[in-house]
């Protein structure tokens, strides 16, 4: 069985408790009551919207960082080639200037 409350926000664990004292109605009218019934009961509420904004957050935090790094590698990599390609211009040049001189 399941009761919604206004106003109560189901977010982690919850308990209730009811105490009910049950009237019985005769054939004449008449009511009396019979002794008094109560329980308890607990149960886990999970909040959803909570936890889907937590997982979507997260999600954009591990997607940022995934991408910062592989900029960074690709810049990195970037740099490389070009310290590499002067490297290889500048052994050039000297090759051309020891063979001319």
């Amino acid at each position: 069985m399941s009761v919604t409350l206004p106003g109560v926000v189901g977010s982690g664990r919850l308990s209730a408790a009811v105490a009910v004292t049950p009237v019985v109605t005769d054939a004449s009218g008449s009511t009396s009551s019979l002794s008094l019934v109560e329980g308890s009961a607990h149960g886990w509420a999970v909040p959803w919207v909570l936890l889907l904004v937590l997982v979507v957050a997260t999600a954009v935090v591990v997607l940022v960082v995934r991408g910062v790094r592989r900029g960074r590698g690709r810049r990195r990599a970037r740099e490389e080639a070009r310290v590499e390609e002067a490297v290889a211009e500048a052994l050039r040049e000297r090759a051309e200037a020891g063979s001319a001189g």
